[in-house]
């Protein structure tokens, strides 16, 4: 009886595994609308000749591919009339495939906490994932498990085009999980008034921090004399924690800080201190900031120095489009590097760039692959170039037509070869931590070295 028994129950499971061998759905899979693997890649002519062209071209077998998919959705940082770039990719996408790209517009202060709601669910809502280094922390959303791979779409002549460090930044564990969409080239960088400089006595930009302070000190004017100064000497900013994010790391990086020392999480080495007590100090002891920079967001430089009330600033690099808007101001208006830590030193950029990648719980990859494809194409980085200035770290951008005709552009592409992307999980919560530190130690709660070693005691508790 038992033998019958077993060989009744060997009949009902021998089927059951050879359908799931023979390429059934396995337990956990998500459910594909179209088959990916129809996608030829390199063809109708090389994967980097069909994205590098003036206009992209789309891989054979992509109709069969995507069959039965109306559209795909994708996380978008802001509304879409302030990134008419992503519009237009978005129409093109459409007229060559008929796939509309729908964009779930989410404000950046709450994009993490709304996209990994999705994630953490499992939810196939969302095709594309929008991510940063920073604060949607590409690592932490590779280790989640949130992302599909898509090495199909690199090769090594894809990864000749870009700079070691984007691909350091990108290849987690052996394999890429997104393409950088902007590179965050130039970082923040150093915004000045030629003029200003000049009436000073100053012929060129300040090279070191120290210079940064000397030349603050004596561009700060009280020009009526009234106890109220009219044009302040330098500004920065850090008053929410992206923008405080970024203002720390491009000083701290430009001193020659490391954030990832002997595989550990650092944030109290003596040049993350100098960059903070350099901040500290420039509001509280030389006054040469505005004292509401702990207010300051990522805009407020740019509009101060277009309203004519400063000579120097860092902040980022898009900045410059404030000042344009007061071509008075724009004569005399310029930017370079963030200072370096002594004269000679090697000169280092921290980027925060954005990407995108595919949603792991995805229904549509093979669309979602697809529109990764062409955000990743050469047409879709000319136009977020030229309509909005958003670098891109593909080399070949700059060898388009009109690519260099933009304000600044040779200073954009010599800054791809000093750019480096600090990686490492825990940021989004690391970067909420910093910004707490820094305010306190601007508000006198604590020196930089104090405040420094207790968030270092914090991220302990993270990597421990």
């Amino acid at each position: 009886m038992k033998k019958r028994i077993v060989i009744f129950l060997l009949i009902l499971v021998v089927p059951v595994a050879v359908l799931v061998a023979g390429g059934q759905k396995a337990p956990g899979a998500v459910e594909q609308i179209g088959d990916i693997g129809k996608i030829q890649w390199d063809k109708p002519m090389s994967m980097r000749e069909r994205v590098n062209g003036l206009e992209y071209v789309l891989p054979e077998g992509w109709e069969k591919a995507t069959e039965g998919i109306g559209y795909i959705t994708f996380t978008n940082s802001g509304a879409l009339e302030y990134d008419p770039a992503m519009a237009e990719s978005m129409k093109i996408f459409e007229e060559l495939t008929g796939i509309e790209a729908r964009a779930m517009v989410v404000p950046e202060s709450i994009l993490h906490t709304k996209q990994s709601a999705i994630l953490r669910a499992k939810s196939d809502r969302l095709d594309l994932v929008f991510m940063t280094t920073e604060t949607e922390n590409y690592i932490d959303y590779v280790k989640a498990g949130w992302l599909e791979p898509c090495d199909i779409l690199w090769n090594e002549s894809i990864e000749n085009d870009f700079p070691q460090a984007v691909l350091d930044a990108l290849n987690q564990d052996g394999s890429y999980y997104a393409f950088m969409y902007i590179c965050g080239g130039a970082g923040d960088v150093l915004h000045y008034r030629k003029d200003l400089l000049a009436k000073a006595g100053y012929d060129r930009p300040p090279e070191t921090f120290d210079d940064l302070v000397t030349y603050a000190r004596k561009l700060t004017q009280d020009t009526n004399g009234d106890g109220v100064i009219d044009i302040y000497g330098m500004a920065y900013n850090a008053g929410e924690r992206y923008a405080t994010n970024r203002c720390f790391n491009a000083w701290a990086v430009a001193l020659g800080h490391e954030f990832v020392q002997n595989g550990r999480i650092v944030y109290n080495s003596p040049e993350a201190v100098q960059a903070l007590q350099l901040m500290v100090d420039m509001r509280n002891k030389y006054k040469v900031v505005p004292p509401g920079v702990n207010t300051y967001g990522t805009t407020d430089v740019g509009q101060l120095m277009a309203a004519g009330k400063l000579a120097m600033g860092t902040s980022m690099s898009m900045n410059w489009q404030f000042v344009k808007e007061v071509p008075a101001v724009w004569e005399q208006y310029s930017m370079t590097y963030i200072p370096l830590p002594y004269v000679g030193a090697p000169r280092r950029i921290a980027g925060g760039p954005s990407m995108f990648g595919v949603s792991a719980y995805s229904k549509k990859k093979a669309a979602a692959m697809l529109y990764l494809d062409f955000l990743r194409s050469m047409q879709a980085a000319r136009n977020e170039w030229l309509m909005e200035l958003n670098g891109r770290c593909n080399k070949n951008i700059w060898n388009m037509p009109g690519a260099l005709d933009v304000p600044f552009a040779e200073f954009f592409r010599e800054c791809n070869q000093y750019i480096t992307f600090p990686v490492f999980e825990n940021r989004q919560q690391i970067i909420e931590m910093l910004h707490a530190s820094v305010s306190d130690a601007l508000l006198g709660k604590g020196t930089a070295q104090e405040v420094l070693d207790s968030l270092q005691s914090e991220i302990d508790l993270l990597q421990d």
